[in-house]
């Protein structure tokens, strides 16, 4: 049994759900959610994501070893192995959640929604108020934040920045959203409107 380092796993879980615009195509296998975050976590560089060897594809292969996410059936996966298991050390990984979250997502885009983020920083206490209101305030010039391209470098700061917005709308803010754009500015598989505050 592989013990889980929590850290790791919650990049992995946050880089899947807060992606938009995945090179190595997030989904063109109709994969699920859980599957990808496991890939993530098991192994972070996607180059060695769904590789073809022998006809079929691995969903990890690091050129010495293969690992297997295996959320269903494992009689799937007997095919696979029968070409697999004589040419390379196979892991097969079997998920079993601990928790069971529903996340909605926007069904066109595959975004996530800023309430679900805001849950998401509810469940998991990842920014503390300080955080946050600290990301807008040590950005500030003049008493002005401009939310630019240069602004969101991160998955974090783009969290940030989704938890600054709603901070802005409750009483006792240090600030307030002074406009907003219609304008959406996009960076790196980001997109988030141009704000003020």
């Amino acid at each position: 049994m592989n013990t889980l380092n929590q850290e790791a796993f919650e990049q992995a879980k946050l880089k899947v759900l807060l992606k938009q615009n995945d090179p190595h195509g997030f989904g063109t296998l109709q994969e699920k959610t859980v599957h990808a975050v496991m890939k993530l976590y098991y192994e972070p560089n996607e180059d060695y994501h769904e590789v073809p060897i022998e006809g079929y594809i691995a969903d990890i292969y690091t050129g010495e070893r293969i690992i297997e996410i295996q959320n269903g059936n494992f009689n799937r996966l007997r095919s696979k192995l029968a070409v697999f298991l004589p040419l390379y050390p196979v892991t097969v990984v079997y998920p079993i959640p601990h928790h069971t979250w529903v996340i909605w997502m926007e069904e066109e885009t595959g975004e996530l929604s800023g309430e679900e983020i805001l849950r998401l920083n509810r469940v998991r206490n990842r920014f503390s108020r300080r955080e946050v209101e600290s990301f807008v305030l040590e950005r500030m010039e003049n008493g002005k934040m401009e939310v630019t391209r240069d602004t969101i470098c991160s998955e974090e700061d783009f969290e940030k920045l989704v938890l600054a917005y709603d901070r802005s709308t409750r009483k006792g803010s240090p600030f307030q959203v002074k406009e907003q754009d219609t304008e959406l500015v996009e960076n790196g598989g980001f997109r988030y409107p141009r704000l003020i505050f």
